[in-house]
Parts: structure tokens; C-alpha cells; sequence
């Protein structure tokens, strides 16, 4: 199982590179890519620090705590999801360059405004 991790961040490295390299390292690929391998690269690092004796103890309490956690982090993070949601609703989102925005699109006199413009 180890070496089958290994691989995968190997891989995950590579194409991380390759994208970045290739591509716009700002899109939602490479940004998947680079979340997945720094959240890979954080369980490689523990699994490493457990070779070391006076890091076993304090590792295994990590992945013990990170295991019971795992209820509470689902629900935080669809509270936070519903939270994102919610927010643009109420028109918290708007700001000076959006209002200036749409004051030049309706000097513009062609009619049309932004959507949402009623709210």
C-alpha cells in the first residue's frame, strides 16, 4: 500500500508540473491538482516522521484525532458550503467596482443592465 502512495504522489507531482508548465497554472485543473498533492504530501510527511521513534506516539495521535474529527469536518464544511450560498442572496457580495460597473453600463444607453439588477 505504501508504494502504491508513493507512486501516486510521484505522479500527482508530475502532472502538476506538466500542467503548470503547459497551461495556465491558475486554472480549476491545476488548482485540484495542487490541492490534492499538498494534502498528499502532508500524509507522506506524517507517515515518514513515524519511522522516527519519538515522533511515532505524536503521529498516531494525529491520525487518531484527524479519524474522529472526520463527522465534525463534513458538517463544518456544509456549513460553510450553505454559508457561500446564503451570503450572495442577501447581496453582501456587491462592492464599489460593481456598482460602478453597472452605473457605466446603464449610462451606456443601450437598455441593458446587469442581472439581478430588480434585487
Amino acid at each position: 500500500m505504501q508504494t502504491l502512495s508513493h507512486w501516486i504522489f510521484i505522479v500527482v507531482a508530475w502532472t502538476n508540473i506538466y500542467l503548470q508548465s503547459r497551461g495556465d497554472p491558475h486554472s480549476v485543473t491545476c488548482e485540484y491538482f495542487m490541492l490534492f498533492w499538498i494534502i498528499m504530501a502532508v500524509i507522506e510527511t506524517l507517515l515518514f516522521l513515524k519511522v522516527i521513534e519519538s515522533f511515532t506516539p505524536v503521529v498516531t495521535m494525529m491520525i487518531s484525532v484527524i479519524g474522529n474529527l472526520w463527522d465534525f469536518m463534513v458538517f463544518y464544511f456544509i456549513c460553510l458550503l450553505f454559508l457561500g450560498i446564503v451570503l450572495p442572496v442577501f447581496g453582501l457580495d456587491k462592492n464599489e467596482e460593481y456598482e460602478q460597473a453597472r452605473a457605466e453600463a446603464k449610462s451606456s444607453g443601450d437598455g441593458r443592465d446587469f442581472a439581478g439588477y430588480e434585487y
